[in-house]
């Protein structure tokens, strides 16, 4: 059990020596077809990024879009 807190905890504050920003996203969304609107959906998004240069992020992200049928 302690093995695995010191690996938990280092982990951590690898993340922060590094500056990484974790975001988490998510929104309801109406999408509109070519003659129609279609149904509601939503999205859910994970993203990791890194600021380079103070004015640039440079990172990488997942994202799932549903619909709520």
């Amino acid at each position: 059990m302690k093995r695995i807190l010191v690996i938990l905890m280092f982990a951590v504050m690898s993340l922060n020596a590094l500056a990484l920003d974790l975001w988490v996203k998510g929104g309801v969304v109406q999408g509109a077809g070519s003659e129609k609107t279609e149904e509601m959906g939503y999205n859910a998004g994970l993203e990791l990024s890194q600021g380079i240069l103070g004015f640039v992020d440079l990172g990488a992200g997942v994202a799932y879009n549903g619909n709520l049928k």
